[in-house]
């Protein structure tokens, strides 16, 4: 996967002064930035848009690539959905952010047996952003990941979040300097943005998070579970494309189907059981992970129907490249969009 890595070096002030005077200064710069994404009057009346494209992801010894869709509703909306392949199966993630709330659901191309989650929407084995979290935990992360999706193309929070804005210094490359813009709502930091002096672009989005890269490595038994922050797992035991087990007991859904039900219900338990003790494993490794940067580094910047908006975006994880999407496509004011897109189905 190929990745465009930026070091910087920053010069921090952090006196109150420095802090009454950076918010002033924070606004004006993030105002310039905005200029050059495209004119103000005609951001503020955007109702919608959609980028299409691909995405590569690199999970421990997989590599994965496939569609990518994100679709932002102004002012507080936003739907992603990225699709991979494990052998003979699909596996879409959906995740988003509606308004105060958030969801996130996955959808099987492949029914499972034993009336498991494949074969439509569902959650079960592969439901849920990190399961070992608690609910609140798995809200938070996965709406400041989605606010960040914005942040990085519009250069605004999602409505409600209450954004506060901060001049924190400069940071410094061999080919330029960069203004960094620390972004705080109630949930915490949730980044800092790097923007160039001279051409007004985003460079780079940060954040701190916890190291999740060893934790949703391994392949069979990591349970589908989904990191924080939206950092999509891969399917876990029991699932089409692994190692030929398909399903519980590595049987087909005819096999499984002909076994008797005390047997089928005994097998269940058992794999129950063990996603119980992995979802146990996985909650004290992740109390115990340590927190590392996550940076997404933005280039390629195109003109789409007056809008100058970045179409490669990479991000690494402790300085390792783990994906990357590239947009080929940008729509404005789709008409199909619509509030249903943003509902969470079979509720």
């Amino acid at each position: 996967m190929k990745i465009r890595l930026m070091v910087l070096g920053l010069v921090l002030a952090f006196s109150a002064q420095a802090f009454a005077q950076g918010d002033a200064k924070a606004v004006e710069i993030i105002k310039k930035a905005r200029a050059v994404i495209g004119k103000e009057d005609k951001i503020k009346a955007l109702q919608n848009v959609v980028a299409e494209g691909t995405f590569k992801q690199s999970m421990g010894q997989r590599n994965l690539e496939g569609p990518l869709e994100i679709t932002m509703a102004m002012p507080d909306k936003i739907y992603r959905s990225v699709t991979r392949s494990f052998g003979p199966a699909e596996f879409t993630t959906v995740d988003v952010l509606n308004g105060s709330t958030t969801w996130t659901e996955n959808i099987s191309s492949q029914p499972m047996p034993g009336g498991g989650p494949g074969g439509g929407r569902g959650g079960g084995m592969m439901g849920g952003g990190a399961g070992f979290l608690d609910p609140a935990a798995q809200e938070r992360n996965r709406r400041n990941d989605l606010a960040r999706v914005m942040l990085g193309w519009f250069l605004l929070a999602p409505a409600g979040l209450n954004a506060e804005y901060t001049y924190i210094g400069e940071a410094k490359a061999p080919d330029g300097t960069a203004d960094v813009i620390g972004v705080k709502t109630a949930d915490g930091i949730v980044a800092r943005l790097y923007i160039d002096q001279q051409s007004k672009q985003l460079l780079m989005l940060s954040y701190k998070d916890k190291d999740m890269t060893q934790l949703f490595r391994g392949g069979p038994g990591a349970g589908g579970q989904r990191a924080p922050g939206g950092q999509g797992g891969q399917p876990g035991q029991g699932q089409p494309g692994q190692g030929g087990q398909r399903g519980p007991g590595g049987m087909s859904r005819e096999e499984f189907d002909k076994l008797p039900q005390a047997e089928k219900d005994k097998i269940m338990a058992e794999q129950r059981a063990r996603q119980d003790q992995r979802m146990a494993e996985m909650k004290a490794a992740y109390e115990k992970a340590p927190e590392v940067d996550y940076q997404w580094s933005f280039s390629e910047y195109k003109e789409f129907n007056g809008f100058n908006l970045p179409t490669v975006l990479t991000k690494a994880v402790g300085g390792n490249p783990t994906e990357e999407w590239v947009v080929s496509k940008f729509k404005f004011n789709e008409k199909k969009v619509t509030a249903e897109k943003f509902e969470k189905k079979g509720k």
